[in-house]
């Protein structure tokens, strides 16, 4: 089985061409302290976001880290919005591939966008993750990491069904591939059904019907998900 990884990216300079672009065919005057900071910021949550992450060891960690990586997206769809970023022809975006290694590009701004947010689906699953890691855990915990868990899942089915149609075959990534995205999505079903059994365990223990049933759904997605981890570039 493999883990999720983060993706790192390299470093690039967004405020720059973002100033130029609007000063160029807006006029200095368009370029407000606001929207200077705007920019600024921008650039600043992107470097922060793409460099590796040695330094999780808490979910705290990992919540600030999630956060940051959450407002970066949102200015991105901002950014796309306004179309600012299509016209800049000398940015592009670079990605490494958790599960190749290998390094992609692009200029496509949805290139971005996919990419982030795999990072944010497996922030939420590592934050589930080390929650069930804690000395004290007791039902609301495991509640709270079920939410994880599914959030995660949810942005995995989206990569998996969307990225394709917005990034062409030759600059995706494996890890943002549909059967990558299916793998992750049963490690979020596996996951989260513990934790439901574990909780069913406690307020049903003599409900030995739920318990079978439970433990069978996470035997079928664990099949699932070693099947899964056998397609090709997976194997290793």
């Amino acid at each position: 089985m493999l883990p999720i990884i983060l993706k790192t990216s390299k470093e690039i300079n967004l405020n720059k061409p973002l100033m130029e672009y609007v000063s160029n065919n807006y006029g200095n005057e368009s370029l407000t302290q606001n929207l200077m900071s705007f920019f600024s910021d921008f650039n600043n949550k992107r470097n922060v976001i793409s460099a590796k992450q040695d330094d999780l060891g808490t979910a705290k960690d990992i919540d600030s880290l999630l956060q940051i990586t959450i407002k970066y997206l949102n200015q991105l769809i901002v950014i796309q919005n306004k179309n600012l970023l299509q016209h800049i022809s000398n940015i592009e975006f670079l990605w490494t591939d958790t599960i190749t290694g290998n390094s992609f590009s692009s200029k496509n701004i949805f290139f971005e966008y996919y990419n982030v947010l795999f990072n944010i689906a497996s922030l939420f699953f590592f934050l589930g993750y080390k929650k069930m890691k804690s000395l004290n855990i007791d039902k609301n915990l495991r509640k709270e990491a079920i939410k994880d868990y599914k959030y995660s899942l949810y942005l995995f089915n989206i990569i998996r069904d969307e990225a394709l149609t917005k990034i062409s075959q030759d600059e995706l990534p494996f890890d943002l591939s549909p059967v990558y995205c299916e793998y992750c999505v049963s490690l979020c079903i596996i996951y989260g059904q513990i934790e439901i059994v574990k909780i069913a365990e406690e307020t049903s223990p003599h409900d030995y019907g739920l318990r079978g049933k439970l433990l069978m759904g996470i035997s079928e997605s664990y099949n699932k998900a070693y099947n899964l981890s056998n397609a090709e570039p997976t194997k290793r």
